[in-house]
């Protein structure tokens, strides 16, 4: 089974284009942190609440002391937030993918040695498991990039293009 541990970016992008109910049926073994937790608000966070309580993520909470080595990465890592080290860390701890659309924060779990993916990676995963056709693939990743500019375009105009069948 693949271990993930899910920034806030990819969850709430995922959320924004209604393609969390087929996130949470991929075959991961889904989780994050109480700080990430903390930064999904407004609409999403009670839909985030409901994977929650259907036991879809687990959410791993700290304690001081592992609290305090998250506080070292973060000084080691300055231009990284405090939930940014929490899922490096977590990631550390279960031999885990990172899933991010932060690009900080791909590069640095890169530097690292952290496997980490984006959201591009969860599409082709949403395809070969048979949780979205390459037409609702297309018409979702065609929503996201008109919502999120932080998406790397060439990627995503690739994929697009490939999806022409």
């Amino acid at each position: 089974m693949i271990i993930v541990v899910n920034d806030a970016s990819i969850l709430i992008d995922l959320m924004k284009i209604d393609l969390s109910d087929e996130f949470f049926r991929l075959p991961f073994k889904m989780h994050t942190t109480d700080i990430v937790s903390a930064e999904i608000t407004d609409e999403n966070a009670l839909r985030f609440r409901q994977y929650i309580n259907k036991k879809k993520i687990q959410i791993r909470r700290f304690s001081d002391k592992e609290m305090e080595e998250i506080l070292k990465i973060q000084a080691e890592n300055l231009p990284l937030s405090l939930a940014d080290c929490s899922c490096f860390w977590l990631c550390k701890q279960l031999s885990a993918i990172l899933l991010t659309s932060d690009g900080k924060l791909r590069r640095s779990a890169s530097e690292k040695d952290i496997p980490v993916h984006g959201i591009l990676w969860v599409f082709d995963n949403l395809i070969s498991e048979k949780e979205i056709t390459i037409g609702e693939a297309d018409n979702k990743l065609k929503a996201l990039m008109e919502i999120n500019p932080r998406l790397p375009r060439e990627e995503c105009y690739k994929r697009l293009k490939k999806w022409k069948i």
